[in-house]
């Protein structure tokens, strides 16, 4: 488990030292942000606007981890 920990961190870290990092975060941020300011507009009921924002999140996150994860498995295959 400790091997993992250091591994996530060692990701992290790179991550946010390199630019993708903020990118990806502020297309995470300014996606909900949307998603939550449209559903707003068109529905005052709060259930409806958490589940289409959850199931947009979800959506997004199914190609963002991808995504993330293909310079670890690189780093992994190259060494």
């Amino acid at each position: 488990m400790r091997h993992v920990v250091a591994l996530g961190k060692r990701e992290l870290i790179s991550y946010f030292l390199s630019p993708i990092g903020y990118i990806v975060a502020f297309l995470f941020v300014g996606l909900y942000t949307v998603i939550f300011y449209d559903g707003f507009t068109y529905s005052t009921d709060a259930n409806v606007v958490l589940v289409r924002g959850m199931s947009v999140v979800g959506t997004f996150a199914l190609f963002a981890i991808p995504f993330l994860t293909m310079g670890l498995l690189a780093d992994a295959r190259r060494s």
